[in-house]
């Protein structure tokens, strides 16, 4: 499948993959997958100024580097089951506030 013009991008959070690969997960037929994006240094040093940052949040690292790398890509919509987490940060989250899937 060809991406369009009018495609909005979406970086997909974790819990979206493991979904996609357990049968059992409640949120299975609903997930699906793209490109996996591998960390290094400058990104794992990013990622740890933003968890720094909201230290007064429980934001996981990993949910964290999902925002770097979203926000590095212009990414403003992630497709998560963790929807506060990904607010608190400042994307639209997918499904839940777009009812896209």
């Amino acid at each position: 499948m060809q991406a369009t013009e009018s495609a909005t991008p979406l970086f997909i959070d974790t819990g979206a993959f493991y979904a996609r690969m357990d049968e059992d997960d409640a949120h299975h037929a609903r997930a699906t997958a793209v490109t996996v994006l591998h960390a290094d240094e400058p990104l794992f040093a990013a990622t740890c100024e933003e968890f720094f940052r909201y230290d007064d949040q429980e934001i996981s690292l990993v949910d964290h580097a999902t925002g770097v790398l979203a926000d590095d890509r212009d990414v403003e919509h992630v497709f998560t089951f963790d929807p506060d987490d990904f607010r608190t940060l400042g994307f639209t989250v997918v499904p839940d506030d777009t009812g896209e899937v």
